[in-house]
């Protein structure tokens, strides 16, 4: 009995280190964001099934965002075996530089069906600003 837990938990061990270093598709990052903007405004959309509202932070700092929190799976019984380990629980973080500068006061977050919505308003000086040519 004790001989098949540490095998188990040897197994699950090797796999977690194999998952570190052989991913398909590249890196995988948690959460996954897309980052768009406009004129007025720098989007952030990051999707985070499986957390909850209040286990999430969001900060800022100078151009950066950071997106932290943790995300509870459900235990399995020790006798269990996976055919395939995909979703991780646990705490995560990540911080993503943005390409412009914002205003920091005016940050807006939103949580909906495991979407993450954050509108950063583009800070005056980096909005494109319309000169008036003057004749003669």
């Amino acid at each position: 009995g004790e001989f098949d837990r540490m095998r188990r938990d040897m197994a699950r061990l090797q796999d977690a280190m194999t998952r570190g270093f052989f991913r398909e598709g590249g890196p995988r990052m948690f959460p996954l964001v897309n980052i768009t903007q406009d004129k007025n405004n720098l989007y952030v959309r990051a999707e985070l099934p499986g957390v909850k509202a209040p286990d999430l932070d969001v900060s800022v700092k100078d151009n950066s965002i950071c997106i932290s929190g943790t995300r509870e799976l459900p235990v399995e019984n020790d006798s269990v075996s996976y055919h395939r380990r995909e979703r991780n629980g646990g705490s995560f973080s990540r911080s993503i530089e943005l390409p412009s500068a914002f205003d920091r006061e005016q940050v807006d977050a939103n949580f909906e069906n495991g979407v993450l919505s954050i509108v950063l308003p583009l800070a005056e000086e980096t909005k494109p600003k319309q000169i008036t040519v003057k004749a003669g």
